[in-house]
């Protein structure tokens, strides 16, 4: 028996993917962290799949306060829902540091000393030089003392990935590759069903989507408003719209800002609408590289990471903002090197121009 965590709509694709590619026929339970939008529903709709043999909603609300719920973690003590006290998981699976799932995982430890983790990509995180689950030595020997079941002493044995050469993820490990998710395909259709998108994609023609992130709110020194009136500018033949970032103020780009009307992050919009004539424009959102990765599809994808690295106009010195511009610039730069073609990268304003303008 197996066991999986989905607390966003893009681990429900890929625990999906992996479920149905390496364990098909294997039994397993899958549990959905109500805190996304839509999770109750997502839940109702996978049931009716019949992919798991149990499926459960976790209520995040129960968590408690800041020490309650690391007391929790520490000792293994569970409020979130009612779980069998001889629950028994060969493997659990894991897109980094759940609340709920460093539980799940104690009391499987507690019952079943050979339980092993696997990682499934979450994002980008899983390419750059992020550690997955970082811990100190300190704290190591503070859970073998407190709670010897801990996932913090765990070593991940498996990683599971769209791109496994595209990894910081040392090459010994045992990597398993999530093939591409094919349109019309079984999974395809499955994941509309799931997230209740309609049959028919809607068309987008001749636009121009800049992806929202709230970069200034995470404290990130970069100026969105002095990019986003070049992006305007240079792209004035297009038609320009904004997918908000699900925590940005609404207001935040005026009454007469055109904007991308939905709820879905990045990775469902290719499944609701046909994006194949729009070119998605970004400052460093790593989800510019999903299309390709995840359903093979060749959008045009404009990163902006390092012409806003070069340009003190729309970037700081500061250490914290500089280290994510490189990041997503090297690892640019790692996609390109196995072929991919589809997202650009301008070095300044002059090369964006020409981008934008077709020159």
């Amino acid at each position: 028996m197996i066991a999986f965590i989905a607390w966003t709509p893009l681990h429900v694709i890929n625990i999906l993917n992996t479920k149905l590619t390496y364990y098909a026929d294997t039994e397993a339970d899958l549990y959905v962290y109500d805190e996304f939008n839509g999770a109750q529903q997502v839940y109702q709709n996978i049931l009716k799949e019949g992919n798991f043999q149990n499926v459960y909603l976790v209520d995040h609300k129960k968590i408690g306060n800041k020490v309650i719920s690391k007391l929790n973690v520490l000792l293994n003590i569970n409020h979130m829902l009612t779980l069998d006290k001889e629950i028994d998981y060969d493997i659990i699976f894991t897109q980094g540091g759940n609340y709920f799932l460093k539980i799940l995982y104690g009391q499987a430890k507690k019952n079943n000393p050979n339980v092993e983790l696997k990682y499934i990509e979450d994002g980008l995180a899983t390419y750059l030089n992020v550690t997955l689950l970082n811990t100190s030595a300190i704290r190591r020997k503070i859970m073998n003392l407190i709670n010897p079941h801990s996932m913090f002493l765990a070593e991940i044995t498996d990683y599971y990935l769209y791109e496994p050469k595209l990894t910081n993820i040392d090459q010994s490990f045992q990597l398993n590759r999530l093939p591409v998710i094919k349109k019309d395909g079984v999974l395809y259709e499955q994941l509309k069903r799931i997230f209740g998108l309609p049959e028919k994609e809607e068309k987008m023609v001749n636009t121009l989507l800049f992806l929202d992130q709230p970069l200034e709110k995470d404290n990130y020194q970069i100026n969105e408003n002095n990019i986003l009136k070049l992006i305007k500018e240079y792209g004035v033949n297009k038609n320009f719209s904004v997918k908000l970032h699900p925590r940005t103020d609404t207001e935040r780009y005026g009454k007469d800002a055109q904007i991308f009307k939905t709820d879905l992050p990045l990775e469902l919009c290719f499944l609701a609408y046909d994006l194949r004539n729009t070119v998605i424009v970004s400052c460093i959102s790593t989800a510019s590289f999903t299309p390709r990765m995840i359903f093979g599809l060749e959008n045009e994808v404009i990163l902006l990471a390092e012409m806003v690295r070069n340009d003190r106009e729309f970037s700081t010195e500061d250490e914290r903002t500089q280290k994510v511009l490189t990041g997503v610039s090297e690892f640019y730069e790692r996609y390109q090197s196995i072929g991919y073609r589809n997202v650009l990268m301008p070095k300044n304003k002059k090369e964006l121009k020409s981008i934008l303008k077709g020159e």
